[in-house]
């Protein structure tokens, strides 16, 4: 049995390597099921990945590009006219993905199915179901009445119904509402559903339309650092025809909607363009097509500032309630009271009266309404210059009576100062932020058009006026379809009268005032401690600037640290995390840079030849900018050394080095340090000294000279002892044979 035991003893940790083995490939190959389920969910995902990105390649006529394969199953590409009225037809196209097989050797198609559910919807949460379940479209077919069939072209899988007024019977005597239309398509081994909706308004007897106020923040993730370089790849594909910023700009301007800048995107842009921005810096070294692009960008925004509403965005955006959180509140600060200059600067007009931008917009919830107290809230916007608006989720103010209840658009928060809170649909937010899962511009459109009549008729003798807004920061590929078919959407249904826009600038006072009790903002909870090293690399990059010699160029150094920290901080990275770390460690790279760019060279270690002596050191200005320092010499310890008085100042240009040499006596052996330190402007130290150590022979041999000489007086004093030993010696011989004589009695 001991035996037994010992053989099992020695094979314990054989047997556990093979399960440790055993678990790491089970490991592994479960982890690469997972990625590559996960890789094929983001190939064939929700359509709306079929968008193109920022940087868009191809496009549609709405202006948001399109995947030319179709995703499986069945969509509707096409519902025209998008309103339909009672002398109007319809005419419905759409796509469906046939199996490999039958669109390979079939000759017919699928065969392709529209109906129209005479049952109106009541609610915006059956609109929500209708339109992104196929099994609610399915539900719908069923109880739907045919309007028409065709069959699909067996090699595109493409489809086109046309329907005339008479068959649609869309009458003004039909009830206002929103009506569902499904599709079936019926292929040989496979069904599928979609379903979209018509808004059906044809009286304004029957309704009062409320008004929509939809804001259009433009915003790009901060693509600067110290150095104002950015990727001209990203920054030219987003001005591109299909890239983020110009889809916004030619969706909003097409639209009634109220927009909202981001001064940091101006100055951007403005420098990409060849332009100062609004601190008057300026760039060389220009991409030419980014160039030609932005200029054109701003331009066409600047052309639009002057015909409708536009408001300034805090720089960057910065998290507000991180802000807080790293007790970095004033960054926010900042960011808001200057916003308003630095736009009218870039967009080039004049001061008051004639400003384009009067107030600002910020952002202090954009996931969650527990961001941030009140007390806190007020007090990041007490440096406006005037009355900030705020955008807040509706779930702030919790609904009350009937499930159909919307928010009114401006309302007073019950805090300190004059600040006004927007509050916006969250509901409809969702759609324009997130596309609702829908990729067809077309089905997307049709959806936002039927929020926009419910909301009408929601409370169809009491109208109101909502607020709406996409997301700040870099759209999704599905936040810009959800973007572009909403201005659309909006100048849609103004023009059918069931809607009525509203600019930002015309809300005075809220419909739907919130108490104290309905509020319930509350400071969030996280951890700040990346925080900590973009507070660091500011402090460096500000302590850098004192190293300028123009007092002009100081300002400048310390305004980009500032505005680094403040793009670290920005909200626009919310989905991109990455790129936030990446941006941060850059920021931190290039502060240390700029607080080390005037280095000084000396050798490791100095011996001098005697007890005083030079110490040489080589200041060196690694900065494209003239700098004047301030240096300073020890020594350690500082009993044992007398160093000379280092030059006052040393006033360097671009690239320039000078030679230091500093004088220095030294008192006893053994080793010294003597460090040169470089102070700024404010005499504060702007980077680690430089060091040497020092060591002098002149003690050394003096030493030698005094052993020496010691050793001669030995010698002499050992040859005097012995010769006056030898002379005591030969005396005393001679004095006993006298004694002697004398003593002899007579």
């Amino acid at each position: 049995m001991c035996s037994n035991a010992a053989d099992y003893a020695d094979t314990m940790p054989r047997s556990r390597r093979r399960r440790t083995g055993v678990m790491l490939i089970v490991g592994s190959v479960a982890t690469g099921l997972l990625v590559t389920g996960w890789v094929a969910a983001a190939q064939t995902g929700t359509p709306a990945t079929q968008l193109a990105s920022a940087n868009g390649r191809t496009g549609t006529q709405s202006g948001v590009s399109l995947a030319a394969a179709a995703s499986s199953g069945l969509t509707i590409t096409s519902l025209n006219p998008a309103i339909p009225t009672p002398t109007s037809g319809l005419t419905i196209r759409g796509r469906v993905s046939q199996p490999a097989t039958q669109a390979s050797g079939s000759a017919t198609g699928c065969s392709i199915t529209i109906a129209l559910n005479r049952t109106a919807l009541v609610s915006r949460s059956a609109l929500a179901s209708v339109t992104t379940s196929s099994q609610a479209a399915q539900r719908r077919f069923a109880a739907a009445e045919t309007l028409g069939t065709t069959t699909s072209n067996p090699t595109t899988g493409e489809w086109e119904i046309q329907i005339s007024a008479s068959t649609l019977r869309l009458r003004r005597s039909t009830p206002a509402g929103v009506y569902p239309v499904t599709a079936s398509a019926k292929c040989a081994t496979s069904a599928s559903f979609a379903a979209t909706v018509v808004p059906w308004l044809p009286s304004r007897k029957t309704f009062k339309p409320s008004s929509v106020v939809m804001l259009w923040p433009v915003t790009i993730s901060p693509a600067r650092a110290l150095d104002n370089a950015w990727d001209d790849q990203t920054l030219q594909g987003s001005l591109t025809s299909f890239g983020a910023l110009r889809s916004l700009l030619n969706a909003g301007s097409a639209a009634p909607v109220s927009w909202l800048i981001d001064p940091e995107t101006l100055d951007t842009l403005a420098l990409a363009a060849g332009r100062p921005d609004s601190r008057g810096q300026t760039r060389s070294n220009l991409n030419g097509t980014t160039q030609t692009l932005a200029q054109s960008w701003l331009d066409d925004f600047t052309r639009i500032a002057g015909q409708t509403d536009v408001f300034a965005l805090p720089r960057s955006m910065p998290d507000a309630s991180l802000a807080v959180r790293g007790r970095v509140r004033t960054w926010v600060e900042s960011a808001q009271s200057t916003a308003v200059r630095d736009v009218n600067t870039v967009l080039g007009t004049p001061a008051a009266p004639a400003e384009v931008v009067t107030s600002v917009v910020s952002w202090p919830c954009p996931r969650t309404p527990r961001c941030i107290n009140r007390k806190d809230f007020a007090a990041l916007n007490a440096g406006t210059a005037k009355p900030a608006i705020t955008v807040l989720p509706d779930s702030l103010a919790p609904a009350t009576g009937a499930p159909t209840w919307t928010a009114g658009a401006l309302t007073m928060l019950p805090i300190a100062g004059k600040h006004r809170a927007l509050v916006t649909d969250g509901a409809l937010d969702a759609v324009l932020s997130a596309g609702a899962g829908i990729s067809e511009p077309a089905m997307l459109r049709q959806r936002i058009l039927g929020e926009f009549a419910l909301i009408s008729l929601e409370r169809p003798n009491s109208p109101r006026t909502i607020a709406t807004t996409i997301a700040p920061g870099v759209p999704t590929q599905a936040a810009l379809a959800g973007a572009v078919a909403g201005a659309e959407a909006l100048s849609l249904a103004q023009s059918a009268g069931f809607i009525t826009s509203t600019p930002l600038s015309s809300l005075t006072t809220g419909s739907q005032p919130l108490t104290a009790r309905s509020v319930r903002i509350t400071r969030a909870r996280g951890s700040s401690a990346w925080l900590r090293e973009v507070a660091r690399a500011r402090i460096s990059a500000r302590a850098a600037a004192s190293l300028l010699s123009q007092p002009d160029d100081r300002d400048l150094w310390r305004a980009q640290a500032d505005i680094a920290a403040t793009n670290a901080l920005s909200l626009t990275w919310q989905s991109q995390a990455g790129a936030q770390q990446a941006f941060v460690s850059a920021f931190a790279d290039a502060a240390a840079a700029r607080r080390g760019g005037v280095r000084v060279v000396t050798a490791k270690r100095i011996y001098l030849g005697r007890s005083s002596g030079t110490i040489p050191f080589t200041v060196i200005n690694t900065l494209n900018v003239p700098v004047t320092v301030y240096p300073q010499v020890t020594g350690h310890p500082f009993t044992r050394i007398s160093l000379g008085t280092a030059p006052a100042v040393l006033n360097l240009g671009p690239g320039e080095r000078q030679g230091v040499t500093i004088g220095a006596r030294i008192l006893g052996s053994g080793d010294i340090t003597v460090s040169f330190l470089v102070r700024g402007v404010d005499r504060h130290l702007i980077s680690t000294p430089a060091s040497t150590t020092v060591t002098t022979s002149a003690y050394a041999r003096i030493a030698g000279w005094v052993v020496a000489g010691a050793f001669a007086l030995l010698l002499l004093l050992l040859v005097n002892n012995i010769r006056r030993q030898i002379r005591r010696r030969r005396s005393g011989e001679a004095g006993d044979g006298h004694s002697a004589v004398m003593d002899v009695e007579p």
